[in-house]
């Protein structure tokens, strides 16, 4: 059985014909002109490869997973092909069946494997983070880009839990979490909870001054929730300390995504240091670090 699974997210195969100038070939016909060539390409081989193994009988069936997604909902089929003898004539039948129940119940067990449970947004103990952190530093590499981090810890967040209690604190950990999914919308950008009250941003092709631009907003976005807490803080609400690093990969150098890493991790230390409720960059991975 020939498995042609793809799982690329744009739209897909709507028609399937015989093709008039080359016999025995099958000919893959593209609902949308705004699919990427190269996407259309590898998705048409695949298929194609797979049809035509079954009609040469070098397959007994082929089946062909393929998204078809619209601007308001995601949807997958599934296209099978499997001959069909009468008499001495050969046929072919091809289905399509409609498999987006299942994809998205996938969907959900995969976010449930990288995803933490309190907080709804991606926990650097399953491996999501680090794998994530070195695909994007590994692009860097290759284009070129700069790769941003930015560190951040809640104020005084023992206090809060302590004196308010570990509900109170899991909402502030939950409320914390879903102002920071605003600040990553791009597919090279992940916020992930990186430790109890601790999170990290990946910024993917971002530099030091929009980074920094970026950790500011955050700070005062946190802020604006206005979480109310008179324990050790002078601002008397919830507020958080953001450390921010950037590196540009160089193969000539060993710089790994642990510099990029330790080098947020100081800036976050000096950010706590010098107050809190601030941001604090490191310049370079071994450089001074300035608010």
């Amino acid at each position: 059985m020939f498995n042609g699974s793809t799982t690329h997210g744009k739209p897909f195969p709507r028609k399937i014909e015989a093709n008039p100038t080359r016999p025995g070939a099958i000919r893959i016909t593209y609902a949308s002109a705004a699919i990427q060539w190269r996407t259309a390409i590898k998705i048409a081989v695949d298929a194609l490869a797979g049809i035509e193994a079954v009609i040469r009988g070098e397959e007994p069936i082929f089946y062909f997973e393929y998204p078809c997604h619209s601007p308001d909902e995601q949807r997958w089929f599934m296209m099978h092909i499997r001959p069909l003898d009468q008499n001495v004539l050969k046929h072919f039948v091809i289905t399509h069946q409609n498999i987006t129940e299942r994809k998205l119940a996938e969907q959900r067990v995969e976010e449930m494997a990288v995803l933490d449970g309190l907080t709804g947004i991606a926990n650097r103990n399953r491996r999501h983070f680090d794998d994530f952190l070195k695909t994007e530093w590994r692009r860097a590499l290759r284009l070129g880009h700069p790769v941003s981090i930015a560190l951040l810890d809640i104020d005084h967040f023992k206090p809060y839990n302590d004196n308010y209690g570990h509900v109170a604190g899991d909402e502030c950990l939950r409320r914390v979490g879903k102002t920071l999914k605003h600040f990553s919308r791009r597919p090279g950008d992940l916020v992930a909870r990186y430790g109890g009250e601790e999170f990290a941003i990946i910024l993917g092709d971002t530099g030091k001054e929009v980074a920094c631009q970026l950790a500011e907003e955050i700070r005062a976005a946190i802020l604006a929730l206005d979480i109310h807490h008179e324990y050790a803080t002078r601002a008397k609400c919830v507020t958080v300390s953001i450390g921010v690093a950037t590196l540009r990969p160089d193969a000539q150098s060993d710089m790994s995504p642990l510099d990029l890493i330790n080098a947020a991790d100081q800036a976050l230390f000096e950010a706590k240091d010098r107050g809190r409720n601030r941001v604090c960059v490191q310049n370079g991975p071994t450089g001074n670090i300035s608010t």
